[in-house]
């Protein structure tokens, strides 16, 4: 007769798979991702530079917590296929950093200087000719070699994310079945704030 670990089957039925998939992407969720470009990136940005550190992952929850209350006020209905596609994105745009703003920043900083790192730094981290940095804009040729590199990471770090992230965990996931004692934490969290959306939409309906 097999053990059965106890503690395995715990964690293992602290979610269960859904029957039903639906589809998150709506107008609802374009708006939010609008509002994460428009307000949230340029928020991180600023505390980035100011501070030495992003936003983190708190913004992910205030964008969807900001979203329900939105929902809630308007009578609207967000699913939990919504509020995770949010989530997602707003992981996934704020987590770039800074990326070229930063760079900039620290090839013309005080401490780069007094390094004696001016014109050190190559072509594909940032243009060593001072008159690139006079027209406050990356849309010139002096960026074409720092703007490639970061589209060539971009590909090959989706690729690399498709393939052996999401293979992998499909492999441990679906097909040897091991416990994630992590991954139902922030789950649960979605969850909680879903449920508590659709028990609000129905008293009031």
């Amino acid at each position: 007769m097999a053990r059965v670990d106890k503690e395995l089957e715990q964690y293992r039925q602290l979610m269960t798979v859904p029957n039903v998939f639906e589809n998150g992407f709506s107008l609802s969720t374009f708006f939010g991702v609008m509002f994460i470009a428009l307000v949230m990136v340029p928020g991180s940005l600023y505390m980035e530079l100011l501070a030495g550190q992003g936003i983190g992952s708190s913004a992910q929850w205030v964008t969807v917590i900001l979203f329900m209350e939105i929902a809630k006020r308007a009578n609207a209905k967000l699913s939990r296929a919504q509020l995770f596609v949010l989530f997602y994105l707003s992981g996934t745009i704020i987590g770039q950093g800074g990326g070229l703003l930063w760079t900039q920043f620290l090839v013309r900083s005080d401490a780069a200087l007094g390094a004696g790192l001016s014109g050190a730094f190559p072509i594909w981290v940032a243009p060593s000719d001072p008159a690139a940095y006079e027209n406050r804009t990356f849309f010139q040729a002096a960026w074409l070699p720092a703007i490639g590199l970061i589209f060539f990471r971009m590909f090959f770090g989706r690729l690399d994310n498709m393939v052996l992230g999401y293979g992998l965990f499909r492999l441990t996931s679906d097909i040897e079945k091991l416990p994630f004692p992590l991954a139902p934490v922030g789950a649960q969290g979605m969850l909680a704030l879903s449920d508590d959306l659709e028990w609000k939409a129905q008293v009031q309906g």
